[in-house]
């Protein structure tokens, strides 16, 4: 939620739901993630828990993670890791470190964790109310998947192991469909390590869509994608990949061993996934923004970027900004009027990143403008942190993240 105070920093406030049934990896994923924070600091960007709470549990996930690493032989799925009862949140704070105006900008992430089973319990579980309720406040899904289940299990175990069922009544809801907008969700294959070692990730993401269909086309249902949809493999254990499934108790059980004699503990790509989560927050919240700028105020700006702009760049949106004004003018009802300020506001955005894409660089103009209007500053302060982002990760984005 964006919000902003005469004076005081400007400050983000992200919820990211970490969706899938017991013995997924959520808490596990959540306590990789603490352990790949130091790869942030070279980027400039500070992520680290908000409170000791946080900060005491990750380490103890971590340190029952790094446990499996001493056991011998074939490792039961689980063994050394405790996984959460009832729900748990955790709390972050990110920040970048490599810019005058770091403190201008603070993300406050909270990461809602919760039991398995309670999303498997459906609405049966008297906190699935709860569940829901996180699920419907929240930015940012990622939708965890047991990738040995998923490839390897009998079609039943398969359901019952990634709680697909409740996962997609859960999206298939008109309430959610409501407040789905800008909201984006993750499909995170894990465990997934004998697979990518093999280049096997091309048979995972063909039975995430066989076994998902029904969460793809509610995505495109409708006139337009009702949500920003992808698909990220995550390695929250690297040194360890999966062996076989056993039958014990009737049940069909995911055994591991070692990747090579003497692996340790080797997480890949969680600090890429919360990275490329922020890339996406950052671009939505200057969306936000820039579409919050009242008309009144928004005519005032596009005077002063028309003095600025020697380039002439910005000509062309200018004036198809003030042909629209003249239309609506000439026909005022309430259709066309929601109609022009809508194609007003798309125009304006687009203004907004060529500006900042062709003066961005230029102290002199960029100062001069940020110095009339706190507004374009905060806009300017995420486009700018947005293409640092993308200058740095822009490659392995397009390498680790499939978008539908």
């Amino acid at each position: 939620m964006w919000f902003r105070k005469k004076n005081k920093p400007v400050n983000m406030d992200v919820e990211i739901l970490v969706l899938g049934n017991r013995g997924a990896g959520k808490t596990s994923l959540l306590a990789t993630t603490l352990n790949e924070m130091d790869k942030l600091d070279s980027s400039g960007i500070d992520f680290k828990p908000a409170d000791e709470k946080t900060k005491a549990l990750l380490k103890k996930s971590i340190d029952g993670i790094e446990s499996m690493f001493n056991s011998k032989g074939r490792i039961e799925v689980g063994e050394g890791i405790e996984g959460t009862d009832g729900f748990q949140d955790f709390r972050f704070q990110l920040k970048f470190t490599d810019r005058s105006w770091n403190e201008a900008s603070k993300f406050n992430l909270i990461f809602h964790d919760y039991a398995g089973g309670i999303l498997a319990g459906g609405d049966k579980d008297k906190q699935y109310a709860r569940l829901k309720e996180y699920f419907l406040r929240s930015q940012i899904v990622y939708i965890l998947i047991d990738t040995p289940y998923l490839m390897e299990a009998k079609r039943k175990t398969i359901g019952e192991y990634s709680a697909k069922d409740e996962i997609l009544a859960l999206f298939d809801d008109e309430e959610t469909t409501a407040k789905s907008a800008d909201r984006m969700v993750v499909i995170v294959p894990t465990k997934c390590e004998y697979y990518l070692q093999r280049d096997r990730f091309s048979d995972i993401e063909d039975r995430i869509q066989r076994e998902f269909k029904e969460l793809f086309q509610l995505n495109k249902a409708g006139d337009k994608e009702t949500y920003k949809l992808y698909i990220t493999p995550v390695q929250t254990v690297g040194g360890l990949e999966f062996c076989r499934m056993e039958d014990k108790n009737g049940r069909q059980a995911a055994t591991y061993r070692r990747t090579k004699p003497g692996s340790q503990f080797k997480p890949e790509n969680t600090d890429l996934l919360l990275v490329f989560c922020l890339d996406y927050l950052l671009g939505n919240f200057f969306e936000q923004m820039v579409t919050q700028i009242k008309s009144s105020k928004r005519s005032k700006i596009i005077k002063s970027l028309e003095k600025s702009d020697d380039k002439r760049e910005l000509a062309p949106r200018i004036d198809e900004y003030k042909d629209i004004a003249d239309k609506n003018r000439k026909n005022r009802t309430k259709n066309t009027k929601r109609q022009a300020e809508k194609q007003q506001t798309d125009i304006f955005k687009q203004m907004m990143r060529v500006f900042f894409s062709e003066y961005g660089e230029r102290e002199s103009i960029i100062d001069k403008i940020c110095g009339q209007y706190a507004e374009i500053n905060d806009c300017y302060i995420l486009y700018m942190e947005q293409k640092e982002l993308r200058d740095m990760y822009g490659k392995r984005f397009k390498q680790h993240f499939t978008e539908y």
